[in-house]
Order: C-alpha cells, then structure tokens, then sequence
C-alpha cells in the first residue's frame, strides 16, 4: 500500500506530471513494480496520477485527495486478475464508498 500522505498529494500536484508521476511511484511502494511490463506501469502510474490531479483541481481538501489516491490504488490492486465483469462491480463498489468518504471529509472540513 502507497504512503501517500497530505503532504505527499500536495507535492505531486506542485510538480510537473514526469517528476510528480516518480515521487508517487516511490511512495506507492507496489511489490512486484519493477517486473511489470513498462506499458503496464505507465497505465497504473497514470491513473493514479490522472486521480489526484483531478482531485486537487475539483477543490477537494488535502485529505479527501488522499483517500481519492487510497481509494484508487486499492481499486487497482483488487481488479487486477478480475475478469471484466468482476472488475465492474468491484469498480462500482469502491466509487460508491470513495465517494461516502469524500463525502464525510468534506463535510467535516
């Protein structure tokens, strides 16, 4: 699991997307990263990357944009050997309480 923190999220989004992609790539800390497929790596980093930035830019608070990260990385890990219509209600699943979660953060901030 990443250790993405408020302060991590702030500085990959400060950063241009090359030098913001390798810090979250360090604090993903994903086993089994380096013998992925380069193409495979690309996908993963950018779609976590993609989130984060879309996050901070909606204006969510910092820690919402954590769990939005959260959220992503473990919707990635649980779909990755799902056949695609496990993929989907898992998928559903996860936005459903990311959502709940983002909810509840910004409603407390």
């Amino acid at each position: 699991m990443a250790d993405i923190t408020d302060q991590g999220v702030k500085e990959i989004f400060q950063l241009e997307k090359q030098e913001g992609r390798e810090l979250l790539r360090r604090l993903t800390k994903w086993k089994g990263f380096e013998e992925m497929k380069e193409s495979r790596k690309n996908i993963l980093l950018d779609i976590l990357y993609d989130g984060i930035v879309f996050a901070v830019e909606k204006g969510f608070p910092w820690p919402a944009v954590v769990e939005v990260a959260r959220f992503t990385e473990e919707l990635l890990e649980e779909t990755k050997d799902h056949r695609q219509h496990q993929a989907g209600h898992t998928r559903e699943t996860m936005l459903l309480a990311c959502l709940l979660i983002i909810l509840e953060v910004i409603k407390h901030s």
